[in-house]
């Protein structure tokens, strides 16, 4: 959650909607030698969901997070879209572009995109599955940002590929609208020069492992 925000959501009209954002962080009056003196967050998407159909585009600005005197703006912007057939089977798909300005002049650049599906097979039996794709990082930097407890975005390496493919399958089991009990099995395939890992666990220690989870998961809203 970002301090100091505005939000915007709009009314949906026929199954369409805009959703916009802005963010100033508290200390944009103050400059020192390493953070820049205005940081800005920026974002819109737009959505449309009606019937068996729905799509979503979104885009996201970080203006001035860097150190002073570079460009340090970071950008990404994503589409996607979900279609289900016959009330049974709901495929999706999702495609994400990222570029971060590490300095005035170099940057890293992400390309990432999934599938997956979600199957009522009868009655409160279920099959969800999915596969996602990371691609190799582009760009000239020589240094990386952090993804949070997924371990760093792995700087362009010639001869090494910087990319992951993580795929999952579970049985879903639906009690009632409110309720569900899900279990499954996930791995994360690491390039020779990524370590993403999985939700919960540490990045690997040296590039290239992979990691796999057995999980249990319930819900009720």
């Amino acid at each position: 959650r970002e301090s100091s925000q505005i939000y915007y959501e709009s009314p949906k009209f026929s199954g369409f909607q805009i959703l916009g954002s802005f963010s100033a962080a508290n200390s944009t009056s103050s400059t020192n030698a390493s953070t820049a003196a205005k940081p800005r967050i920026w974002s819109l998407s737009g959505s449309y969901s009606n019937g068996p159909l729905a799509l979503a585009l979104g885009y996201e600005r970080h203006n001035d997070f860097g150190s002073v005197g570079g460009g340090n703006d970071d950008r990404g912007w994503t589409i996607g879209g979900a279609y289900t057939i016959a009330g049974k089977v709901k495929l999706g798909a999702q495609y994400s572009d990222y570029k971060y300005e590490m300095s005035n002049t170099t940057d890293l650049k992400k390309k990432n995109w999934m599938v997956g599906v979600q199957w009522n097979i009868a009655g409160p039996h279920n099959l969800d599955a999915a596969y996602v794709h990371a691609g190799d990082s582009t760009g000239n930097a020589t240094t990386s940002p952090a993804a949070g407890g997924n371990g760093p975005i792995a700087i362009p390496t010639p001869g090494k590929g910087t990319g992951a493919k993580l795929w999952e399958i579970a049985y879903r089991h639906q009690f009632s609208k409110r309720t569900l009990v899900k279990f499954g099995y996930v791995r994360v395939n690491n390039d020779s020069g990524a370590s993403y890992s999985l939700g919960g666990l540490r990045a690997p220690t040296v590039a290239g492992e992979n990691q796999s989870a057995w999980v249990m998961y319930s819900e009720h809203r």
